[in-house]
């Protein structure tokens, strides 16, 4: 029985091992065969030619936007060439037959170029446009009233104008405006515009001119956000346009006259402080455009900004040096006046600072028989441009010294 059993058992060992070896020789065979298809796979995949791409298939995103904005641009310069047709028609209309030769030298600003400038609107790619409609003549030969609208086209071609007040052109005076510029401050898809630009006078003297229009229920409304500014510039890159101005930092200078008649440019070939309605005027200040569609005189880039004009707090206010512009010594005064109260120096301290300067401008001897008049007037006349405006006629720029600064610098 026992010899039985160990017969068996070796049947099933003998069994056992052929299973296992069988198995083992299966695996080996697998690993070869999958080791020797990897190659193969590779070099397969080598051989495959990218298909080339359907053409009915959709566009990449960026040739798209790029055939967009191509479209936009050229519906954009469709609509301002019209308005240039346009307005060379009105000048033949009313400049030729109102104003005969006189109209090649009184051409205004808006007749010479279109200013029109492509914008965003609810329906599509329009454009904002400044349209002179005509000339009412004062004087042919001297002077004329241009009139003229602010214009909004929308995307379908809806036409919207507002009418502006009419400025004047004459042999002394005339306005040059500057290309529009359209964005959309306050994020309701319709794109605002800002007008820019200067009103020259015969002497030179300019005066500047800006407007900032919105569109708002189908009509055109000044935009109600921007304060008073005279200049736009992108002064922190951030694609923004912010704005500039002289706040309440302008003047006019006051007339001098001969005991009678006013007295001309040329004769104040030194100084030009005399000059009837000379705009006087502190620096540029920023008001720089938040996101929500406000403009802030007084955040951190607004000062960085004043800090270009007002790199640290003047030792003293008038500049003594005169340079070859007599003009450009006025406005570094004026300068230092204003950016003195930036640095937080008091009313009170300016104008302690103002009363000490303008005492060392003046002769010495002022205690004279005739009270110092003639040393005084003496002085007066010595004076340079700085202490002429700053000193003589000091009640002119007490709303500087006492308006609170817009921007305060440390």
């Amino acid at each position: 029985m026992k010899a039985n059993t160990g017969g068996a058992w070796r049947v099933l060992v003998s069994f056992g091992v052929i299973i296992a070896v069988l198995a083992l020789a299966i695996f080996v065979a697998k690993l070869i065969q999958a080791n020797t298809d990897k190659p193969a796979a590779a070099e397969a995949a080598a051989d495959v030619v990218p298909a080339a791409p359907d053409a009915g298939a959709e566009p990449e995103a960026g040739a798209a936007d790029a055939e967009d904005a191509g479209t936009d641009a050229a519906r954009a310069e469709s609509l301002c060439e019209t308005i240039a047709k346009e307005i060379e028609a009105t000048a033949s209309r009313k400049l030729g037959s109102e104003m005969g030769d006189a109209s090649g030298w009184l051409l205004p600003d808006l007749f010479r170029d279109a200013h029109c400038v492509a914008a965003h609107t609810h329906s599509g790619t329009g454009i904002w446009a400044m349209v002179p409609t005509g000339v009412r003549t004062k004087d042919a030969s001297t002077e004329v009233e241009v009139l003229w609208d602010v214009v909004h086209v929308s995307g379908k071609g809806e036409r919207v104008t507002l009418p502006q007040a009419p400025f004047v052109s004459s042999v002394d005076r005339s306005l040059d405006l500057e290309q529009p510029t359209a964005f959309d401050y306050d994020h309701d898809g319709e794109d605002e515009v800002i007008l820019t630009g200067a009103s020259w006078g015969r002497d030179g003297v300019s005066q500047p001119y800006a407007r900032l229009w919105t569109f708002k229920g189908k009509k055109i409304e000044p935009y109600a956000a921007a304060p008073e500014f005279g200049a736009v510039e992108d002064i922190d890159d951030d694609g923004r346009p912010d704005l500039l101005t002289n706040g309440v930092y302008t003047a006019e200078s006051p007339e001098i006259t001969d005991g009678g008649s006013p007295l001309a440019a040329t004769d104040f070939p030194r100084s030009g402080c005399g000059v009837s309605e000379r705009r006087l005027a502190g620096p540029l200040l920023a008001l720089h455009s938040r996101p929500d569609g406000t403009f802030s005189s007084s955040d951190e880039v607004a000062a960085v900004y004043a800090k270009k004009a007002c790199p640290a707090r003047p030792k003293s206010l008038l500049v003594k040096e005169a340079p070859a512009d007599a003009s450009a010594l006025a406005a570094s005064s004026l300068d230092n006046l204003v950016c003195a109260r930036l640095w937080g120096v008091s009313e009170a301290d300016v104008t302690a600072m103002l009363a000490k300067e303008c005492r060392g401008l003046r002769p010495a001897d002022a205690g004279t028989a005739d009270g110092g008049k003639a040393a005084a007037d003496a002085g007066k006349a010595a004076a340079p441009c700085s202490g002429e405006i700053l000193c003589d006629d000091g009640a002119r720029f007490r709303p500087w010294l006492h308006a609170k600064p817009p921007v305060s610098l440390r």
